[in-house]
């Protein structure tokens, strides 16, 4: 998906409620929410487009699913899932609109991440366009590495799915869509962390692209203890967000929402497992972006642009 309280929600005792309706939807504990805070901090102060802004001025939101309390605690080896992908033309040039799967474990200066997804990022890649990216950190973004610049992530197959190369296949409100379908897993023999790609269609039907040796790491050195699967916006303070996901809210549906599915996690020997119970949901600007309940290994997220703050 970090910032000093960019959530801008209610904690009451030691709980972030979520609630959609008058129903609680999810109500996530207050370290998961501190969590979740410190993933992108250090990060964003390396990515404006000026190098005098500061992040207390950096507007972020979310709209992910996460494990539930009875999932909560288990030791993962990583996670699968199939996202549609979706152009993002409304888009600032210090702005990015994202949709990831991330992978973490420790907190502070020790936590680690691998994220794998598509990004909108015009200040990286100079265009609007959707890009196949990964990024990760093993000191809580104080250094991190998008895709393959720098060392750490070692490429093995150039032919398929190249880090930081645009999506060409985009969906369609109400027409044709397309998606990408992506997995991490820890392989158990040599402890390395695999990254996998399989472009529409292609759930089943995956290509190795490339690991992080599991020297990079400290805490993700033998697994993960969180995961994430959503959506994230980043703006500046006083500006109009970007559109998250289609630019549509999950409540409309296929073929015009943008959505997760098939999504699955790793167990230590490498094989799919379905999650215990559904995971929850968290939206912590339910006006501006959303997402919808886990059902059937899937779910809808995203919202309009144009956000406040």
């Amino acid at each position: 998906m970090e910032c000093k309280l960019w959530f801008g929600l209610m904690i009451i005792a030691l709980s972030l409620i979520v609630i959609d309706n008058g129903r609680v939807l999810a109500t996530m504990p207050k370290e998961k929410m501190m969590k979740l805070n410190s993933l992108w901090d250090e990060m964003f102060k390396n990515q404006s487009s000026s190098s005098n802004d500061g992040t207390n001025d950096v507007i972020r939101h979310w709209a992910t699913s996460y494990p539930s309390l009875s999932d909560d605690g288990l030791i993962y080896y990583g996670a699968k899932a199939t996202l549609s992908v979706h152009g993002v033309p409304e888009i600032k040039a210090n702005q990015f609109s994202s949709a990831c799967i991330w992978i973490s474990n420790g907190d502070g200066p020790n936590l680690n991440v691998i994220t794998a997804g598509w990004t909108v990022h015009p200040y990286i890649y100079h265009d609007n366009r959707p890009h196949f990216f990964t990024l990760w950190t093993r000191d809580g973004y104080q250094t991190n590495c998008y895709n393959t610049d720098c060392p750490g992530f070692i490429l093995t197959d150039k032919s398929n799915a190249l880090l930081g190369s645009p999506i060409n296949q985009v969906s369609t409100y109400g027409g044709p869509q397309y998606n990408i379908t992506i997995k991490v897993s820890k392989d158990p023999t040599s402890g390395n962390w695999w990254l996998y790609y399989g472009p529409s269609g292609d759930y089943d039907k995956l290509n190795a692209v490339g690991y992080w040796p599991s020297s990079l790491f400290t805490t993700l050195v033998d697994n993960a203890s969180e995961i994430q699967f959503g959506g994230i916006v980043t703006y500046y303070k006083d500006e109009q967000g970007p559109p998250m996901g289609s630019g549509h809210y999950p409540n409309e549906g296929e073929g015009k929402a943008a959505t997760f599915y098939g999504i699955q996690v790793v167990d230590r020997n490498g094989n799919m497992y379905d999650f215990k119970d559904n995971p929850k949901v968290f939206q912590d600007k339910r006006e501006c972006y959303r997402v919808s309940e886990f059902k059937d290994k899937s779910f809808f997220y995203g919202g309009p642009a144009g956000c406040i703050n």
